[in-house]
């Protein structure tokens, strides 16, 4: 049985896949098996999986398309092992990233270890170096304060840990990492990262990936919100929130227009009502 599962959730992505599985299968450390579930793509995406020969490749074809996080849960169902990785379909590892990351887990004692992350320009052009370590000492209180860990294609974690919170939650249409790392981290999960850059994270287009959708924002922030409203620090995540919003409409003037419409649509239908 494989040490590591790594899940790779993809949809319309044929051309830039192979280059993620590459990097995978190139790392350092040689045992994992990768779990890719095609969520309901309609394009090459089904014939390339197919034709694939390599062993430690198992792929899922989804009838149609459920999101990530549904993906993300039926790689958690069908993985062999103790661990999981998690790597979008556009991002990239560098050859020693479960290395390292195996190696912290087991001297340093913790469950979960994220790391480092250089952003890309589709064009390969360097943009940013991404680390954030916890704000508190209390990771309870750091969390809900910040999503110091980031994007899960940088972490590595104990099967059993996700396990027992019933993995990523569906319902929610962003945000879906910062709701498993508090989850996880409610459950006395120990967490730690390695200031390296490890992952490259690709941005296809930063403006509209700052400008992302301003419904799905919203609607994950009240469904987040709302979860956790008995939390102890749930000022401090209703804060950040509020933060987040403030500081893409400063980035993105896209987001700027989206935001009025929101309002102003929200605005109109209670109104209405």
């Amino acid at each position: 049985m494989p040490l590591i599962s790594v899940i790779i959730p993809t949809y319309n992505r044929y051309r830039i896949l192979p280059r993620c599985i590459q990097s995978i299968l190139d790392q350092s450390y040689k045992d994992f098996e990768i779990i890719i579930i095609n969520d309901g793509s309609t394009d090459k995406t089904s014939h390339f999986l197919s034709s694939t020969k390599e062993k430690r490749i198992r792929s899922i074809n989804l009838p149609k398309n459920f999101g990530g996080n549904y993906a993300r849960n039926i790689g958690i169902r069908e993985s062999r092992g103790k661990f999981l990785a998690f790597c979008d379909d556009d991002d990239m590892w560098m050859a020693e990233k479960i290395e390292q990351q195996i190696d912290m887990i087991q001297t340093q004692n913790i469950d979960l270890c994220y790391t480092g992350v250089n952003s890309y320009t589709n064009e390969n052009k360097f943009i940013r170096y991404t680390f954030h370590r916890p704000r508190y000492y209390n990771l309870h209180k750091a969390i809900m304060d910040d999503n110091f860990i980031g994007t899960t294609s940088s972490v590595v974690l104990k099967k059993s840990m996700v396990t027992c919170i019933n993995g990523f939650d569906p319902s929610l249409p962003a945000l879906q990492d910062w709701d498993l790392y508090i989850k996880l981290i409610k459950t006395n999960c120990r967490v730690l990262g390695i200031d390296i850059p490890l992952v490259k994270y690709f941005v296809v287009d930063e403006k509209r990936s700052i400008s992302c959708n301003v419904y799905k924002f919203k609607t994950a922030t009240r469904l987040l919100c709302n979860k956790f409203r008995n939390d102890p620090y749930i000022n401090l995540l209703n804060r950040r929130m509020k933060i987040i919003f403030l500081k893409r409409i400063l980035k993105s003037r896209q987001f700027l227009f989206d935001s009025i419409r929101y309002y102003f649509k929200k605005s109109y239908v209670t109104d209405s009502n």
